[in-house]
């Protein structure tokens, strides 16, 4: 993995584990909600079954995808639902600096099965 390719991992990586640990204020307070609401993400769960939970670096990056813009990557994470790789997947939008060194914001785009 590339540089690039582990910051945009990372990040929605973190987001998962936000999610998976029920931190919807931090989450709102960092902006992420700015297309999709907790209320939007609950209810998408909820009709899935399950449990949004934490996963391992490796397990993640078997479900892991992103296509890139000029500094605004499309990411697609398959969530862990009750501990077991699911097609649950969370799509986020990560914008970079120009020098492509930091995360200037993340957006949840959306969640839905792929």
């Amino acid at each position: 993995m590339n540089k690039i390719e582990k910051m945009l991992f990372d990040e929605s990586v973190k987001v998962a584990n936000l999610l998976a640990n029920g931190r919807f204020k931090e989450l709102q307070e960092g902006g992420y909600f700015e297309r999709i609401s907790k209320d939007d993400i609950l209810t998408e769960v909820h009709e899935y079954g399950g449990v949004i939970s934490t996963g391992d670096s490796e397990t993640y990056e078997k479900g892991f995808y992103y296509y890139r813009g000029p500094l605004i990557y499309d990411t697609e994470l398959d969530l862990m639902i009750d501990g077991s790789p699911s097609d649950l997947t969370l799509m986020c939008e990560i914008e970079l600096d120009e020098g492509q060194e930091h995360i200037v914001r993340t957006i949840i785009d959306d969640l839905h099965v792929l």
